[in-house]
């Protein structure tokens, strides 16, 4: 029998009761495409909408969200008439622009389905909801909504605490339970599924609080359970209802590290398991699917645990099961580059934060997965402790060269010195006066490589042997060695009168040097104790940087210290000082400029202009050339080397007087330099600087 819609919507719209809305939601919705009828409903809902009254109805309001669920179209009216739907149908303490604004009814990129299946959603949430993610795949407890900010306090199950998340995450992403104890079962917390597919609807269905269907529940049960807990075949079969207690038994028989949800849970596990009991082929099946599912985000998040789940599957799986568990590790792992030389220090500093025993392990079952002469690269990038673990797993031919080759750091050169007895004999002329104090002159060192440090200037300051070592290298040449101590900014002038004293005990020409006052003038020329101040040294910069900055220094001095006095001025005549923000606003400003003032002053009685027109490249770096880096993987970069003050990241432009600037500077073309963080490159290529980049230093524009 056809139904008359055209009489279904003319009683609707000639008397909005429950009755007629009722019969013509029920028609719609056994209607093979509701969406012929979209134009008979906006021209009712449009009616609606223009009608005197403010609000809809909550009958209204009722029908309005039925209809619209029922995929019937989207268009302006329709939207309209579900905001007014959600207006009247939320309670009062959820109706804040923060939680409507989360359903995304004004939001284009949001079908009006999606915004009424939100708003369902909404009515559902509120303190101790249990709810699914299913993009996630995490089961968590809303612990408090915050309308104002229109967000949610989500705590993972499992978990004592609890993450700031957008609502509109849980409402476009979660599906809503009430949270009880059978209900909490569905994430199979405890490691094992529920006794049958069957169990699993039957009790999703009555916690759910919105209507569920049997696919999205299979949905949720699969994202919960596989691979975690069962694998994908057996799912099938569970959920099917064939044979699920032997599945639920086969899972519930694996101990329950094998059931870990995270790598925190996993430690905490394996740690009060027995390594002595034997393992399982399901075991190391369960293992692996866990570290195929770890994201690499959680690794970075949790790396130090995470390093201690390895040394403890270690002591648990032989050599092979140990290297098929990790295998999905692959490239996951931010402190295990592909290429560890070009990588700066901070990446490996989960490696200062782990014990020996720990460091051990893990080292022996990253060898399962990795070359020799990765885990040689590697070594000589770790802080000594972590150097000195690895290193001694290594052969010679992988070790010797690795360290040989390495941007030299004081913990290099600790290994060395410790082990010159039994191994590392041959790389003792690395250790020499000036390489030492170049490698303690090093700053911003990251926390865990400070140790090292420390080491070697002790050893520098109080063992004959290390002396001994020095002058030999030095072949006791005077210059080499008090020029090297005059470099060495880590050390007092009184550090290097005692070096020098304790060098002149060894060698007969540097105690001759000392007792005629030479050795002595030399460190207190670099201590900077004579009376007489040396002249400061002059600093170079284009004719554009220098014009700029005499510009500024004259609008301080004419334009803005004048206006900042009247400031003062005004501020004053306002009476108390204690509560006067425009006063402490003007003295804050008056203490700046004066600064500024005295230091473009120093700058201005420092500097030489430069022009760069007239440079023609050699093969060393300097300024006014182009210089181009080659990095160890191949990977090139290229700074136009420029003056102290023409520095610009963005363009490329460097000044010789930063870090990086100076570790360039004045080098030859195939020089391999070490830079800022640990790195190293090599001078590939010195060019002229391009006419352009020559016309801004040199003919700067005018204002």
């Amino acid at each position: 029998m056809s139904v008359n819609f055209d009489e279904l919507f003319d009683a609707a719209m000639a008397a909005p009761n429950a009755e007629h809305l009722q019969a013509l939601y029920n028609a719609l919705s056994k209607c093979e495409n509701p969406a012929e009828q979209a134009e008979l409903l906006r021209m009712m809902l449009s009616e609606w909408m223009e009608s005197e009254e403010e609000d809809v109805s909550e009958i209204e309001a009722h029908f309005i969200l039925q209809v619209l669920q029922l995929k019937i179209g989207d268009n302006a009216v329709f939207r309209k008439a579900l905001s007014k739907a959600v207006k009247v149908l939320l309670p009062p303490y959820m109706n804040k622009p923060g939680l409507v604004r989360a359903l995304g009814i004004t939001d284009s990129n949001v079908s009006i389905h999606e915004a009424v299946r939100r708003f369902r959603n909404l009515l559902t949430v509120n303190n101790n909801t249990l709810v699914f993610l299913s993009s996630m795949k995490k089961w968590g407890v809303i612990n408090n909504v915050d309308a104002l900010a229109g967000s949610v306090a989500f705590a993972p199950l499992g978990s004592s605490s609890a993450n700031a998340m957008p609502l509109v995450n849980i409402l476009s992403d979660g599906t809503m339970f009430q949270l009880s104890v059978d209900s909490q079962r569905l994430a199979a917390m405890n490691g094992r599924p529920m006794n049958s597919g069957h169990e699993y609807r039957n009790v999703a269905k009555t916690r759910a609080l919105n209507h569920i269907s049997d696919e999205e529940i299979k949905e949720i049960a699969f994202g919960s359970l596989v691979p975690a807990i069962v694998s994908e075949s057996d799912f099938e079969s569970w959920w099917n209802g064939e044979g699920g207690n032997t599945v639920a038994s086969a899972a519930s028989n694996l101990p329950a590290s094998c059931k870990a949800r995270s790598i925190q849970e996993l430690e905490l596990r394996l740690k009060v398991e027995d390594p002595r009991a034997g393992v399982s082929p399901e075991q190391v099946t369960a293992y692996r699917n866990f570290f195929a599912n770890l994201k690499p985000a959680h690794i970075d998040r949790d790396g130090k645990t995470f390093a201690q789940v390895i040394a403890l599957l270690s002591e648990r799986l032989s050599d092979e099961e140990m290297a098929e568990v990790t295998a999905p590790l692959a490239g996951k792992c931010s402190f295990l580059p592909a290429n560890p030389e070009s990588e700066l220090l901070d990446k490996f500093v989960i490696f200062g934060e782990l014990n020996v025993k720990t460091l051990n392990r893990l080292f022996a079952a990253l060898r399962l997965v990795k070359s020799d002469d990765y885990m040689a690269k590697l070594a000589v990038r770790l802080p000594l402790k972590a150097l000195a673990a690895l290193a001694d797993m290594l052969p010679d031919e992988a070790i010797l060269p690795a360290l040989q080759n390495a941007v030299p750091t004081s913990d290099i050169y600790m290994y060395i010195w410790r082990n010159r007895a039994k191994r590392t004999k041959p790389l003792l002329d690395m250790i020499n006066i000036s390489s030492v104090v170049k490698v303690l002159n090093q700053t911003r060192m990251p926390k865990a490589w400070t140790a090292a440090v420390r080491d070697l200037k002790n050893t520098l300051m109080d063992k004959p042997e290390f002396h001994k070592q020095l002058l030999d290298s030095a072949q006791k040449d005077v210059k080499l060695i008090t020029g090297a101590l005059q470099a060495a900014h880590v050390l007092g002038s009184g550090e290097r009168q005692s070096l020098l004293v304790k060098f002149s005990r060894l060698s007969r020409d540097l105690q001759s040097h000392l007792e005629s006052g030479v050795g002595r003038q030399l460190v207190e020329d670099a201590g900077g104790v004579e009376q007489q101040a040396a002249p400061a040294e002059p600093l170079f910069s284009s004719v554009a940087s220098l014009k700029r900055l005499k510009q500024e220094l004259d609008d301080i001095i004419n334009i803005h210290q004048p206006e900042n006095r009247e400031a003062l001025k005004t501020a004053r005549a306002h009476g108390d000082f204690r509560e006067n923000a425009e006063f402490d606003a003007a003295k804050e400003r008056r203490n700046f400029l004066t600064r500024r003032r005295n230091e473009l002053e120093r700058i201005l009685t420092q500097a030489q202009a430069v022009t760069f027109g007239g440079v023609k490249p050699g093969k060393h770096a300097e300024l006014g050339c182009t210089v181009t880096l080659q990095y160890p993987n191949g990977a090139t970069e290229a700074y136009h080397l420029l003056g102290a003050w023409d520095g610009n990241p963005d363009k490329g432009y460097l000044s010789y007087k930063t870090r990086l600037g100076e570790a360039i500077y004045q080098h030859e073309i195939g020089t391999t330099v070490d830079l800022p963080g640990g790195k190293r490159a090599t001078i590939a290529k010195i060019e002229a600087l391009t006419p352009e980049i020559i016309a801004e230093m040199d003919e700067p524009e005018e204002k």
